[in-house]
């Protein structure tokens, strides 16, 4: 299978004498042809973006209970009661954002508020006064208030029942982060393939834009070629648009993929492959 994989995918760059073939081939040979390669290119780059991101997000959340836990009271104590909230601190008082947090800030290319809770349940919660307390959470004397990107989403405190919080408690709920970690790894890696899966399959509706420009060709130089025909055409002539694609995330990441180049240049293999010595002939079908 590996073999004849790479057989198809050379062939693909470049072989009069392959698409040719294709004329009495189905277009169902084409599309497990797509899927396998799919497959591959998928798996390599699940595996990259495995080995880079999952030790770095575990060092990350190793990291955060115990900086969290530092910027904590010993003897605090909030509690809800009734749908109010109370506490023993100076209020306000802030949790500043973990120092690994915001050190990721500039790679994730987003900002960050300097707070990540401040607790003011002193007064109710005023929606103009919220970008005030730059922070990420909110605890006021009736709500429960997360901001992000410039939104806002306010939680009743009656809708949490009575609660009270202290640093033992978020402690227990910090130590179950290991017993997370055993499960996190697989299932980032199950959401991540399926996830540039589905990416990848962009390039079947990048094909339909190829095919279309194959049929153009066709009329051009008076070879009538149906439309399924030409997207069959389509499917191999993107093998290397892909290849191209695929090595630029890698090793250009930051400059991502140009739609039009893509069909440009697998509209160019098709016209090598198909058209450039091809004399007016019946219609391909």
């Amino acid at each position: 299978m590996k073999l004849q994989l790479i057989d198809n995918f050379k062939n693909s760059v470049y072989s009069p004498e392959f698409y040719r073939s294709l004329e009495s081939k189905p277009i169902s040979f084409s599309v497990k042809y797509f899927f396998k390669l799919a497959l591959v290119f998928v798996i390599v780059l699940t595996t990259i973006i495995s080995f880079e991101l999952i030790p770095r997000v575990n060092f990350f959340l190793n990291k955060l209970g115990p900086e969290l836990l530092s910027s904590i009271p010993e003897d605090v104590e909030v509690k809800i009661t009734g749908g109010r909230a109370t506490s023993n601190l100076v209020e306000p008082f802030s949790i500043p954002m973990p120092p690994s947090f915001l050190s990721t800030q500039e790679e994730l290319g987003i900002e960050i508020p300097t707070n990540l809770l401040v607790v003011n349940t002193q007064s109710p919660f005023e929606s103009d006064k919220f970008d005030s307390y730059d922070t990420l959470l909110l605890l006021a004397s009736d709500t429960f208030v997360r901001g992000e990107e410039n939104e806002i989403q306010v939680i009743k405190l009656d809708s949490l029942g009575d609660q009270t919080i202290t640093k033992p408690f978020l402690a227990s709920l910090l130590n179950k982060v290991p017993v997370f970690l055993k499960w996190l790894s697989p299932i980032v890696i199950v959401v991540m393939f399926l996830g540039i899966f589905a990416v990848f399959m962009v390039n079947l509706a990048y094909a339909l834009a190829v095919a279309f420009v194959i049929f153009i060709f066709g009329k051009i130089k008076k070879v009538p070629i149906r439309f399924k025909k030409s997207y069959q055409f389509a499917i191999h002539a993107i093998s290397l648009p892909i290849l191209i694609s695929f090595a630029g995330y890698l090793f250009f990441p930051k400059v991502g993929s140009n739609v039009f180049l893509f069909i440009i240049l697998s509209g160019l293999i098709a016209w090598v492959n198909i058209f450039k010595d091809q004399k007016p002939a019946q219609s391909i079908s």
